[in-house]
């Protein structure tokens, strides 16, 4: 193998593995469009472009363009044109955020928390800007930042469950069982048909030696449909 390819091969790995227990970015796009149910994002682009066309210093138009672009997986178009609304307004909330979006998905982790800073900084009670913060820094290494913005997030949201999720999965993973186990516990509460949390409080109390309790978690989660679960469930409560 290239060596060359293999702290991409690892990245990828790790972010995937990751990923399969964070609950995702939250990504309710903002502007006008926000406020329709209307999907038809290419006929859209062209009318945006038009509304462009005839003024080219209507921020809020480049925005939503920006959205559609987005919706239509053209990254670089959307990049484009988040970064022209922001040229001209640099304190524009909503394409900040789009763009942190954006820059989420395309894991450049470091940009999308630069974007989030800013809408933070002028919505300091966003809490989907929180909370998507958190998964930025946890994938840029800044684990204790995350949790720090996760407990922003519950604090503006406490029954935000997904947050709950995310915050336990870091404490796992930082060795806090108790802590991780707590929170799955909360996020439970707020939203008990969710086969994964019972599935990863399960993974917890395995790990503490709480037998029982992981068994009865992981047959709930299999219950709920997971199939990792009832994998889990044979391996460890024969």
């Amino acid at each position: 193998m290239n060596k060359n390819l293999f702290p991409l091969l690892f990245f990828i790995f790790f972010t995937s593995a990751a990923f399969a227990q964070l609950k995702p970015p939250m990504e309710d796009v903002r502007g006008t469009l926000a406020k329709t149910h209307y999907s038809d994002y290419e006929k859209l682009v062209s009318l945006f472009s038009d509304a462009i066309e005839k003024y080219p210093d209507h921020q809020a138009s480049w925005n939503d363009r920006g959205v559609c672009k987005l919706m239509l997986q053209d990254y670089a178009g959307a990049l484009a044109d988040f970064n022209k609304a922001i040229e001209l307004s640099s304190y524009y909330p909503e394409a900040h955020y789009n763009r942190a979006i954006l820059y989420l998905k395309r894991q450049e982790y470091g940009k999308a928390l630069e974007d989030l800073a800013v809408v933070i900084q002028l919505h300091p009670d966003d809490v989907y800007a929180y909370y998507n913060s958190g998964i930025a820094k946890y994938f840029s290494g800044v684990k204790e930042g995350a949790v720090n913005d996760y407990n922003q997030a519950i604090k503006l949201s406490p029954t935000f469950h997904e947050a709950y999720a995310n915050r336990a999965f870091i404490k796992n993973e930082t060795g806090q069982s108790d802590a991780a186990i707590q929170d799955y516990s909360k996020a439970i509460e707020q939203k008990p048909d969710d086969a994964e949390y019972y599935f990863h409080r399960g993974k917890v109390y395995l790990k503490t030696g709480n037998k029982d309790k992981a068994c009865n978690d992981f047959s709930k989660a299999a219950e709920l449909g997971s199939a990792a679960a009832t994998a889990q469930k044979k391996e460890s409560c024969k």
